[in-house]
């Protein structure tokens, strides 16, 4: 059985806004088989899912999300979408929540999975799966996976790309949406299948979580605090900080050689007997200076 998907895409001078109710997409298709052959129903999925495939990867509600598969063929179809909410998360990874945001070269969770699902195949079946072969790179030398000449030993234990899955996460931008089928009947040819996408209403719910407290909002209620219950300010604190450094710090000393020279331009050692600076010298300023050592006769 073959499957057909395709996406339409407009350019810059066709593209057009919807901006009004009603209709904004055609499709009318004609199709020729045999007697006793039976063909599936179509789908559309306007999160634009390439497959199937991309849906139960995703798993949990978002499954059914934006999705109707019962347009049968031979019949004509009028569905009608509207988004129903947007929720904008921070970046987390809480069970239940976990989302990030996607940047222009990451993987989007469907691409993820499905890099998962390619190297479990080439631990199987030493191969590159016919419909992952884009997510290789390409100097890759394997050759395309014909599944009747792989031979797997269940002895040696199951193969499961769960664990690898299980670092994907979802895009923390999502859109919900609301899909009804109105199905009018037969068309004229039983040949002929007739799509039309309505728009319905352009009202729909907003979320998005923001940070309670930013670095500069943090700051400022610490400062408020501080003055409010403590009667600080900044420059108490400064204050306060350069006491307990002068009282409580160990005392330094600067030894080596000093910036005097003699007679020749050499620079004089200093002689265990001269001054050297101390932390008590830094701070008060009106410290007494050591006298200098006399000489011994």
């Amino acid at each position: 059985m073959m499957n057909l998907c395709f996406q339409p895409e407009f350019d810059e001078t066709n593209y057009k806004d919807i901006n009004d109710q009603g209709q904004f997409f055609i499709l009318q298709t004609s199709h020729h088989g045999k007697e006793n052959d039976t063909f599936d129903c179509m789908s559309v999925d306007f999160h634009g899912r390439p497959s199937a495939l991309g849906r139960f990867m995703e798993g949990k509600g978002r499954v059914r999300d934006g999705i109707t598969d019962e347009l049968c063929l031979g019949m004509v179809h009028e569905v009608t979408v509207e988004v129903r909410a947007t929720y904008i998360m921070l970046e987390n990874n809480e069970k239940g929540t976990a989302c990030n945001d996607l940047g222009e070269d990451e993987d989007t969770e469907f691409d993820c999975r499905s890099r998962c699902r390619l190297e479990m195949i080439k631990e199987m079946c030493n191969c590159i799966a016919p419909t992952l072969g884009y997510l290789t790179d390409e100097d890759e030398d394997l050759p395309i996976c014909d599944y009747t000449k792989c031979e797997i030993d269940v002895q040696k234990g199951n193969h499961t790309d769960e664990l690898c899955a299980k670092k994907c996460l979802r895009d923390c931008k999502q859109i919900r949406f609301q899909v009804n089928l109105d199905q009018k009947g037969r068309s004229v040819r039983p040949d002929l299948t007739t799509v039309v996408l309505n728009w319905g209403s352009f009202e729909y719910l907003s979320l998005e979580q923001k940070w309670v407290w930013s670095v500069a909002t943090f700051i400022a209620a610490l400062g408020g605090s501080i003055g409010m219950w403590l009667g600080l300010s900044f420059i108490s604190l400064l204050q306060g900080i350069s006491w307990l450094v002068e009282k409580c710090g160990n005392k330094f000393i600067l030894d080596g050689r000093s910036d005097e020279t003699d007679e020749n331009g050499r620079p004089v050692k200093r002689s265990s007997g001269r001054p050297r600076l101390s932390k008590s010298s830094v701070f008060d300023i009106n410290a007494k200076k050591p006298e200098a050592s006399k000489p011994a006769i």
